[in-house]
């Protein structure tokens, strides 16, 4: 094959390579329907279509026709030039020197009345038109090359060959462009047309290598991530909790689309995980917030959820491909949360069953104490009374009696809170609401407490009128005061007042307070704090659950809060009016 062959043949393969780089770029667009994509699959439509174009019309095309074909090729430098402002904010004046640059050179070429041929004599002016053209393809060519290359510095493998590539395909491009304009007689000097040729060829692989890669790219460039991503798959297959599961997919995530962040959402929209964000600025990512000037995210829908990656503006075009194979991990991480869920749901329900069995036990003691002693009483005393009636005086007779009966009233507490707990957990308790003064309620228990009303203050402004049921009022009172009474130290203090819709009952010690880490536990059943009280001061663990089962029964609702000193607890009731003093 002579020289002139193979320039020829390099010249007709143009329209099939820069074609098929058109046509790579316009799939691309299509799948993924973003900017880059849409500016990149023009810049190449207009490229090849003057290529097709000049091959078309042969070695003998008319002005308008020469015309057109110039102006489409000096366009695509800044179209070139928009494609990485696209990543890559360019400053004022550039912007302004490469749109005025390249509107001269678009608008320039139809100037002319003719465009001399190959090799033929040139006007002052055509030269100085060519020498425009010449600064306005090299220079933007350079500076998107810059670009490209220099971002691609510290960039993960497929990220940084993608972005480098793409740079060798703009310089090779250019590069035949100048040594066309610097050697115009191609007639005697075949080796420059053979050159600019080659050149020209030889950019199009490269642009179809960084703008729209073949997976057999990919694959070649990730095989140094191959390591990385087996560790990270045998972490994922691994991972006993969340934590890990998140722990081994994010960094991973972030460090081989060369992003700043990532975040692993649940279906819900919940952050599961995240690396390189903060909790909050998490989720606001997830609730779809905006992202700085320079930041671009990544959504990629797994079963399990939603992972977002944050980068810069490199990333959603670069990385893209990446976030695919990164995809690919999805099932085994959805398989590694489920399994590190159930884990955490067994571990929970071992943890509760394991308190359940606890407190079933302290229970047990605590009511087989509070049953004994009483039963025992009642025992001796009514053994005494049956063996030796006729010799018990009539005075003792009556104060057996009144013990018997006392310790009868509190075993029928006893089990009348157990029967109210099993009737709160069927949701069998109906409450009977009316208009009640609660004022009245608790001064009368007040009144009808053992220990006596000296140690209790009522304080109530006007008459409070609560929608509450009569019995589950006085209950809840009693099993208030009782508590404050036997766990606390006087004074105690029954506040009432309105707090609009509601009237709230307080009752205040100031003893020593609940431990800070009991107060989670204070409203369950059987719950005691003070292992090492006497049990004496031990009760059930059923009064304050009791408490709140009732208050909530009837549209309220009780709760705990810490006093200094001392200890306050707290029942709402739905307010039904205040008439004064």
């Amino acid at each position: 094959m002579t020289l002139a062959d193979a320039v020829d043949a390099l010249q007709a393969s143009q329209p099939f390579v820069y074609g098929l780089v058109a046509l790579a770029t316009v799939v691309r667009w299509l799948r993924y329907r973003d900017r880059a994509s849409g500016l990149a699959s023009l810049l190449f439509l207009v490229l090849a279509s003057a290529i097709v174009l000049g091959t078309v019309v042969g070695a003998d095309p008319g002005l308008r026709t020469q015309q057109v074909i110039v102006a489409a090729l000096v366009s695509f430098p800044y179209l070139l030039f928009r494609f990485g402002a696209a990543f890559r904010r360019p400053g004022p004046a550039l912007e302004v020197a490469a749109g005025s640059i390249s509107a001269v050179a678009v608008l320039g070429i139809f100037l002319f009345r003719e465009i001399p041929e190959a090799g033929a004599p040139t006007t002052t002016a055509f030269t100085l038109y060519t020498a425009l053209v010449l600064v306005q393809w090299v220079g933007l060519s350079a500076i998107v090359a810059w670009w490209f290359w220099n971002g691609g510095r510290g960039r993960p493998a497929v990220v940084r060959w993608r972005m480098r590539t793409l740079a060798a395909g703009v310089l090779l491009l250019a590069s035949a462009l100048l040594l066309a304009g610097l050697f115009p007689d191609e007639g005697e000097q075949r080796w420059v047309a053979l050159g600019v040729n080659l050149l020209a060829v030889a950019a199009a692989p490269l642009f179809v290598a960084g703008l729209a890669p073949p997976r057999v790219f990919l694959d070649r460039w990730r095989r140094a991530d191959e390591d990385e991503l087996w560790r990270v798959e045998s972490q994922l297959v691994g991972g006993g909790s969340r934590e890990e599961v998140a722990g081994a997919l994010l960094p991973y995530v972030v460090r081989v689309l060369g992003a700043r962040a990532a975040v692993l959402g649940d279906v819900a929209g919940r952050v599961v995980a995240a690396h390189g964000l903060d909790d909050a600025s998490a989720q606001a990512l997830l609730d779809g917030s905006d992202l700085g000037a320079r930041d671009a995210a990544v959504w990629t829908d797994l079963p399990s959820g939603r992972l977002v990656v944050v980068g810069d503006r490199y990333t959603p075009y670069f990385g893209r491909d990446e976030v695919e194979t990164v995809a690919r991990l999805g099932r085994l991480t959805d398989v590694a949360l489920r399994r590190a869920e159930a884990a955490a749901a067994e571990q929970r329900a071992s943890e509760e069953l394991r308190r359940s069995n606890a407190t079933i036990r302290d229970f047990v003691a605590a009511a087989s104490h509070d049953l004994r002693t009483p039963i025992a009483v009642i025992k001796g005393f009514a053994a005494t009374l049956t063996t030796a009636w006729e010799q018990v005086p009539e005075e003792e007779k009556l104060k057996h009696l009144a013990t018997i009966e006392r310790q009868a009233n509190h075993l029928a507490r006893i089990v009348a809170d157990l029967l109210t707990v099993s009737q709160l957990d069927s949701g069998a308790v109906e409450p009977d609401l009316v208009a009640l003064d609660l004022g009245v309620v608790v001064r009368e228990v007040v009144a009808d407490l053992e220990h006596g009303h000296g140690d209790v203050e009522v304080v109530a402004d006007g008459r409070l009128l609560a929608w509450a049921d009569a019995e589950h009022a006085r209950r809840i009172t009693r099993n208030l005061l009782e508590n404050a009474l036997r766990y606390g130290e006087p004074p105690v203090t029954v506040t009432l007042a309105t707090a609009s819709p509601w009237v709230e009952l307080r009752v205040r010690d100031h003893g020593g307070g609940v431990p800070e880490s009991f107060v989670p536990r204070l409203f369950e059943r059987f719950a005691r704090a003070d292992k090492g009280a006497s049990t004496a001061k031990q009760g059930t663990g059923l009064g304050l659950s009791i408490v709140r089962g009732l208050a909530r029964a009837g549209g309220g609702d009780a709760w705990y809060e810490a006093a200094e000193p001392g200890a306050c607890f707290v029942v709402r009731f739905p307010t039904a009016g205040e008439t004064g003093t």
